[in-house]
C-alpha cells in the first residue's frame, strides 16, 4: 500500500511539473472545434451566459452553422449570439462590423462592401476574449462578455473616416442568415433611440422547425 501511494504521489508530481504552470485561460482553447465540422465559435462567452461574442465568417453551409469556419479569410461582422455543435444554425444575432470610409450595409467583399480580410496569423482567441486584425479597414478587433453584455474594443487608423462614434454609422443589424442551413427571418425591426442605443426585435423560423416570435 505503501508502495501504491508512493507511485501515485510521483505521478501527481509528474503530471504538475509537466503542465509547467502553464494557465488555461491563456491557452487558444476556443479554437478548438472551428474546422472540419466542428461547428464551434471561437468568440467570448461566460458560463451560462446569454451572450456568445464572436466573428462570423460565412452565411451559409452546414460547415458554417456557428457563424465561423476555420478555413474562411473573410470576416463578416462580430454578432452578439451563437451556439456551438450543432447540425442547423441559429443564432447570430445583432452584428456589429467597424469600417473605414464610405459606409455601406452590403457586406459584399473586401474592398466592395464591409467585409474584410484577415489572418489566423493575427489572430487570438482565449477564455473569455477574442482579438483580430481586420485588414481591409486596418481596424483591430477586441471582444469579451460579460453574462449579459458583449463588449467591443476597436482600434482603427488615424483617419477622418472612421466609425465608431455613431451606432448608426456601423453596419449594424439584426442578423439573420438565410440558407438551408437557418431559420429564415419572418419579420425584425431596429430603432435608434439615441445615438448610443438601439432596440429591436426579430420574429424568425425556429431551428428545423416551424416559425416562432
Amino acid at each position: 500500500m505503501k508502495t501504491l501511494s508512493v507511485i501515485q504521489a510521483i505521478v501527481v508530481v509528474a503530471a504538475v511539473h509537466a503542465w509547467g504552470g502553464i494557465n488555461p485561460v491563456d491557452l487558444p482553447l476556443p479554437m478548438v472545434g472551428t474546422d472540419g465540422h466542428g461547428h464551434a465559435f471561437p468568440g467570448s462567452t461566460v458560463p451560462f451566459g446569454m451572450v456568445q461574442l464572436s466573428p462570423d465568417t460565412r452565411l451559409d453551409t452546414w460547415d458554417g452553422c456557428s457563424g465561423y469556419h476555420y478555413s474562411d479569410s473573410t470576416i463578416l461582422g462580430f454578432s452578439h449570439t451563437h451556439l456551438s455543435g450543432t447540425g442547423c444554425g441559429c443564432m447570430g444575432d445583432v452584428m456589429l462590423m467597424p469600417t473605414v470610409g464610405e459606409v455601406t450595409l452590403d457586406a459584399g467583399s473586401p474592398g466592395k462592401g464591409y467585409a474584410s480580410r484577415f489572418s489566423h496569423q493575427n489572430e487570438k482567441a482565449t477564455p473569455g476574449y477574442y482579438q483580430v486584425f481586420l485588414e481591409t479597414p486596418k481596424v483591430n478587433v477586441e471582444l469579451t462578455t460579460t453574462e449579459r453584455c458583449g463588449l467591443h474594443q476597436y482600434t482603427f487608423p488615424a483617419s477622418d473616416q472612421a466609425h465608431h462614434h455613431d451606432l448608426a454609422l456601423f453596419s449594424l443589424g439584426l442578423w439573420f442568415m438565410e440558407s438551408c442551413a437557418r431559420p429564415p427571418s419572418r419579420q425584425s425591426r431596429l430603432k435608434t433611440i439615441r445615438p448610443s442605443v438601439a432596440s429591436g426585435l426579430p420574429k424568425v423560423g425556429a431551428a428545423a422547425g416551424p416559425c416562432i416570435s
